[in-house]
C-alpha cells in the first residue's frame, strides 16, 4: 500500500506528541520535526509511482454501511501538496526549538501534527466524507494554532475560522448533493461518473 506508511507515521505521531513533549519540551520540534522528513522519505515510492504515470491507492472499510472507507487515491496534486506540508512542516518545528519559550509546549507540537496530518489525508483522500472531516480538522487546528497566539492572535483566528467555517458548510452541501446524484462516496467515481456530462447545469452548479 504505496503512501500507507506516511499517513501512519503522522497518525502515530499525533498519539505520540504527548509523550514526546513531556520528555523533551521545547527540543520536541526536532525529533517531530525528523519523523516529518522520514514520513516524506516513506513516500518517495508514492512519488516515483505517479511520476511513472501510476495512480497509487487503497481503501480500508471504516463504515460499511454507509458504503463509507479510507479510501486513498495518490495522483501529482496529492504528491506536491503532501511533500509541501511535511518539507515546510519539518522545516517549522526545527525552527520553533528556538522561537519557542522553554518548557513543553505541547499546544503547538500538538497542534502542529493534528494539522499536517489533516492536511495530507485530505489531499490523499478518495472518500468524499473522509474529504469533509479532514477539511474540518485542518480548520480547527489552524484556528486554534493562530488563537495559542494570545490576545494579537484573537482576530486573525476568528477571521481563519469564519472563512473556513463557510467553506466547510459550502462543501457538506456539494458533498450532499455528489453523492445523490451518484450514488458514491468515492471521490474519483464520483467526479467520472455520467450523470455530469447529462446534467451539465447540475456539475455547474456542484462546482
Amino acid at each position: 500500500m504505496t503512501g500507507l506508511v506516511t499517513l501512519a507515521l503522522l497518525a502515530g505521531l499525533v498519539a505520540l506528541t504527548p509523550v514526546i513533549t513531556a520528555l523533551f519540551g521545547r527540543a520536541s520540534g526536532w525529533l517531530i520535526g525528523a519523523a516529518y522528513v522520514a514520513a516524506a522519505i516513506a513516500f518517495i515510492p508514492a512519488t516515483q509511482a505517479v511520476l511513472a504515470g501510476d495512480t497509487p491507492e487503497w481503501a480500508l472499510p471504516w463504515m460499511p454501511s454507509f458504503n463509507v472507507e479510507l479510501a486513498f487515491r495518490i495522483d501529482g496534486i496529492g504528491v506536491v501538496f503532501t511533500h509541501i506540508a511535511l518539507l515546510i512542516g519539518a522545516a517549522v518545528l526545527f525552527y520553533s526549538t528556538h522561537y519557542l519559550d522553554k518548557g513543553r509546549n505541547l499546544s503547538f507540537y500538538w497542534l502542529m501534527v493534528a494539522f499536517t496530518f489533516s492536511m495530507v489525508a485530505l489531499v490523499l483522500t478518495n472518500d468524499l466524507v473522509v474529504l469533509f472531516i479532514a477539511w474540518e480538522l485542518t480548520s480547527l487546528a489552524s484556528f486554534m494554532l493562530i488563537a495559542r497566539s494570545g490576545s494579537s492572535g484573537e482576530a486573525p483566528s476568528f477571521r481563519t475560522l469564519l472563512i473556513t467555517f463557510i467553506g466547510g458548510v459550502l462543501l457538506l452541501v456539494a458533498v450532499g448533493f455528489i453523492i445523490a446524484f451518484t450514488g458514491t462516496t468515492n471521490i474519483f467515481a464520483a467526479l467520472t461518473d455520467p450523470f455530469w456530462a447529462a446534467n451539465p447545469a447540475a456539475a455547474t452548479a456542484v462546482a
